[in-house]
């Protein structure tokens, strides 16, 4: 499974579907690129000395950007209305996620019930 360049696993399933919601775009200059060259931006960073309170851990705090634009952002800190923006770009993208998985778990277990007989 691919590693985040902190050593921690991730889902790449989870970072395809955030891509797709984003419509396989860079947050910062709209480009597209294929998911597989969307970086994963932390909003927060998570050494940010800067933000009051504690930067969020996990897909939240994620949205996807370019390889250039994140490396020129680095922990430069955000306007809080482009925090909020962002944060709420990603709960959004964490809905869309979470409603895609639910009709792919139906999905399996319909093909699991047909293939079996179950009724």
């Amino acid at each position: 499974m691919p590693r985040s360049s902190g050593g921690r696993k991730y889902n790449p399933t989870t970072h395809r579907l955030i891509c797709s919601y984003h419509k396989n775009k860079c947050v910062y200059c709209g480009k597209k690129f294929h998911h597989t060259e969307l970086t994963r931006e932390h909003i927060i960073p998570l050494k940010a000395d800067w933000y009051d309170g504690k930067a969020t851990k996990g897909w939240a705090n994620i949205v996807p950007a370019c390889s250039p634009c994140n490396n020129a952002r680095g922990s430069e800190k955000l306007p809080i209305e482009k925090v909020s923006h962002f944060q709420n770009l990603a709960k959004k993208a964490m809905t869309y996620r979470d409603r895609v998985m639910r009709r792919w778990n139906r999905m399996k277990g319909l093909q699991y019930r047909r293939e079996n007989g179950v009724e």
